[in-house]
């Protein structure tokens, strides 16, 4: 802080700083300090405006130069800049076209800040919604929503941390989703179900309409088209992709059976009643005492650290 102070700065500026700014730092510069935000404030004010103004399906997001104070991005407004967003948007293009009209607003605004041209406006609390961050856990594609969100899930997760699936079958991989497309098509078979396999994709069952999966890539493979992915593997209509994977027999037996203990919590144990809605993360720690489980499903423990819990377990009270 003292390092900070000694600058004597007229202003500060920050972008995807990811911290708030404790309150003796927000008072050093003269001008204030200035916080370049990726939406239009105050919606989606957080970690991820990028990615969940493409997981809502905006028409337009933009950038916010805003004066910080002690708040979450609640400071007032010093001026904004639009940017439409296009239908094949991905997170990682759309922030790239926000970097660079947030750089331009911000010398535009600096110069109206020196000058006292420019004024600060308040935010409107009503308006407010909330952009948390990410997780891995939140990728797992949910073939229960309607086709038009997963696939704008595809986009908003690409590069980080990119939607994935599961084939059927006991500690299957993680099958990573880079594209997909809506189908018009509409099928009574469960969401999930694989309804084609040819070479232009694998179109997938939803609650509404149906995905067509255009680009993949599996556990420790480079990307491909799906056309290449269906080549290697044998998938067939009727093959249902999950959200976790299937924990072997054995090990589901031994997990409902054995109480274990999480460090500083309530008695627990492995239950199979999933509510397809929980997500859990560092819970590997949890399993230590029962070594012989460990063991047999080491890899799969691993990967579940952080997946969500649809098809596999929830944490109960014992």
């Amino acid at each position: 802080m003292e390092s900070l102070a000694a600058l004597e700065a007229d202003v500060l500026v920050v972008a995807a700083y990811g911290f708030l700014l404790p309150a003796p730092a927000l008072a050093m510069p003269r001008l204030g300090c200035i916080n370049v935000h990726a939406s239009i404030l105050p919606r989606w004010r957080g970690a991820a405006p990028v990615q969940h103004a493409l997981l809502a399906g905006d028409a337009q997001t933009g950038v916010s130069i805003m004066l910080m104070d002690a708040g979450l991005d609640t400071g007032p407004v010093l001026s904004t800049r639009a940017c439409d967003i296009a239908p094949d948007d991905t997170g990682g293009s759309l922030t790239g076209r926000l970097a660079a009209l947030g750089a331009a607003a911000l010398v535009d605004t600096l110069h109206a800040l020196e000058t006292g041209a420019v004024e600060a406006r308040p935010q409107c609390e009503a308006l407010a919604t909330m952009a948390p961050k990410l997780s891995k856990a939140q990728a797992a594609i949910d073939w229960e929503r309607p086709a038009a969100e997963i696939e704008r899930m595809v986009r908003a997760f690409d590069p980080w941390p990119v939607a994935y699936t599961y084939l059927p079958g006991t500690d299957a991989p993680a099958l990573r989703v880079w594209r997909a497309e809506v189908e018009t098509r509409e099928s009574d078979r469960a969401p999930g179900t694989v309804l084609a396999c040819d070479k232009t994709g694998l179109v997938v069952s939803a609650a509404q309409g149906a995905v067509r999966i255009t680009e993949v890539q599996p556990a420790g493979a480079r990307r491909m088209s799906a056309a290449e992915f269906i080549r290697g593997r044998r998938l067939a209509p009727g093959t249902r992709l999950v959200r976790g994977p299937r924990l072997p027999a054995g090990a589901r037996k031994a997990a409902r059976a054995t109480p274990i203990l999480r460090r500083g919590a309530w008695p627990t144990r492995w239950s199979p009643a999933c509510s397809g809605t929980d997500v859990h993360s560092g819970r590997a720690d949890a399993g230590d005492s029962n070594r012989g489980w460990n063991r047999a499903t080491r890899r799969s423990r691993r990967s579940w650290r952080s997946e969500p819990c649809a098809t596999c377990k929830v944490w109960t009270r014992g």
